[in-house]
């Protein structure tokens, strides 16, 4: 449980299984009400997105990008959003999946939220690279959406990206 009154960092784990190194790190105040997180293994986002690089004509579609690793989902047990930022962390290890260094710099996070405005839609996207962090054979970037969340590699750097709404 994570306590909206709690002055500490709270972190949230999966117990071992697929998604085993996957945890959520809530700072004090990230919930405005008491509520449960939990991290789940996912299915991957599927959608019509497009990735655009610095040159719109120079786009890449979600159909060319190549899971690097298990989605998850996280969720909270009220359907609340954070009011400040979480600190996620996906499992990765880079060399299992034969990556090198010019690999990383094709590294995104996918992401899958539902829209609150728009009830029964989706939003769609992908955090790009410079926000995500490699450390401790993990994943780490921020977000204010709870949602599914996978490492995908794309076949060339992405500099910039769109959200889509399915």
């Amino acid at each position: 449980n994570i306590s909206a009154q709690s002055t500490k960092m709270q972190l949230v784990k999966p117990t071992g299984g697929e998604i085993d190194g996957s945890a959520v790190l809530v700072q004090p105040g990230a919930f405005a009400l008491d509520t449960e997180v939990t991290i789940e293994k996912g299915t991957a986002a599927e959608g019509s997105t497009t990735i655009l690089n610095s040159d719109e004509s120079d786009s890449l579609s979600l159909t060319s990008a190549e899971a690097a690793g298990n989605p998850i989902i996280v969720e909270t047990s009220d359907g609340q959003d954070p009011v400040k930022p979480l600190t996620l962390s996906l499992p990765f290890d880079g060399a299992a999946l034969f990556l090198d260094a010019e690999d990383f710099a094709t590294l995104l996070i996918l992401y899958k939220y539902k829209d609150k405005e728009n009830e029964g839609s989706f939003k769609l996207g992908v955090i790009s690279r410079d926000k995500i962090e490699i450390k401790d054979g993990a994943l780490h970037f921020e977000t204010l959406k709870l949602g599914i969340y996978q490492a995908i590699q794309t076949p060339r750097v992405v500099n910039r990206v769109i959200e889509e709404v399915s």
